[in-house]
């Protein structure tokens, strides 16, 4: 049976593919401040090919939570998508799509069938990674998952 912290993991990365789309159709004038965010996100030492980043803010009053995809160990939003300034936690998906499980019992299983999470708790449904974006700066962030 699948916990509810992986559970909760893969509605996370839905959620995080509507943000990506839902922000981009977002105005710079919003009200938030938007900052372009962009960076690099590596796993063992290798860029990561495939998964998802999402930033939550410290101060919900703030700030407003974002996301985009990962591709080859890059991520990027431009401003109009992008982060207010302030500090952030972040939490990165990825499948391993070699380990997607065969449908023995849906029942069991909760009726989601999902492959298995590559990235360790402490990066995504447990994470304590924070950045923090800085007004008109360069907001790049190197993220390196041991």
């Amino acid at each position: 049976m699948r916990s509810t912290k992986e559970f909760d993991g893969w509605l996370v990365l839905l959620l995080v593919g509507c943000l990506s789309t839902a922000t981009g159709c977002i105005a710079a004038d919003d009200g938030w401040n938007r900052q372009a965010v962009d960076g690099m996100v590596t796993l063992h030492g290798e860029a990561l090919d495939s998964g998802a980043i999402s930033f939550e803010p410290m101060d919900l009053s703030a700030g407003t939570s974002a996301g985009t995809e990962i591709h080859d160990g890059q991520f990027a939003m431009d401003r109009s998508a992008g982060l207010p300034p302030g500090e952030y936690i972040v939490r990165i998906y990825s499948a391993d799509l070699s380990s997607a499980p065969a449908p023995v019992n849906v029942a069991e299983q909760n009726g989601v069938l999902a492959p298995r999470e590559r990235i360790p708790r402490q990066w995504n449904t447990e994470s304590r990674e924070t950045i923090t974006v800085v007004n008109d700066d360069v907001n790049t962030f190197e993220l390196n998952i041991p």
